[in-house]
C-alpha cells in the first residue's frame, strides 16, 4: 500500500480517509482497554472486546479495499502486475 498524492485519485482519497478513520477508532478503543480493566466490570470488558474486534475488522476491510483498488486500477493502468 502506497498512498497516491492527494487529489490525484478521488477513490484513493476516499479509501485512505476511511482507513485513517478506522485505524483511529481501533487505536482509541485499544487505549481504553487498560482503564476498562481497572474498573473490573466484566460486562464492560466483554463489550469493549467486541468493539475492539469490530474495529479491527473494519480497519482490515479498509486496508483490503485500498489494496484491491490499487491492484485493479493503478497497477493495471501502469502496466504493473499485482506482484510487482
Amino acid at each position: 500500500m502506497r498512498p497516491m498524492p492527494q487529489g490525484s485519485c478521488p477513490t484513493c482519497d476516499m479509501l485512505w480517509q476511511e482507513y485513517a478513520h478506522a485505524a483511529a477508532e481501533h487505536l482509541n478503543l485499544l487505549m481504553e482497554k487498560p482503564t476498562a480493566m481497572k474498573r473490573r466490570d466484566k460486562a464492560g470488558d466483554d463489550r469493549l472486546a467486541v468493539e475492539i474486534a469490530n474495529a479491527r475488522q473494519k480497519r482490515e476491510s479498509a486496508r483490503v479495499a485500498i489494496r484491491e483498488h490499487e491492484a485493479e486500477v493503478h497497477d493495471s493502468a501502469c502496466g504493473r502486475t499485482a506482484g510487482s
